[in-house]
């Protein structure tokens, strides 16, 4: 099992999630959502599922109720040149 360092933890901006299958070693709430977000508005692992928007549900009411909800979506538009 990988040993995470107190400085990890630390510097996480909030509740964090364990990524164990390689990248990142932690995810943030808001990097989470936002992710999920993309995924779900491109469509890119098929149509939403009711527990992916349960779980959106409870990151934007347990972890980010301090923020609005137009900051806590993705921002899409073409890539830049």
């Amino acid at each position: 099992m990988r040993q995470t360092s107190d400085r990890a933890v630390r510097w996480s901006p909030g509740p964090a999630t364990l990524a164990t299958h390689g990248g990142p070693g932690w995810i943030s709430p808001l990097a989470l959502y936002q992710m999920r977000a993309a995924f779900m508005r491109s469509g890119a692992f098929g149509p939403q599922r009711l527990k992916d928007v349960a779980a959106q549900a409870q990151l934007r009411t347990i972890l980010l109720a301090g923020m609005q909800v137009d900051e806590l979506e993705p921002e899409f538009g073409p890539y830049p040149p």
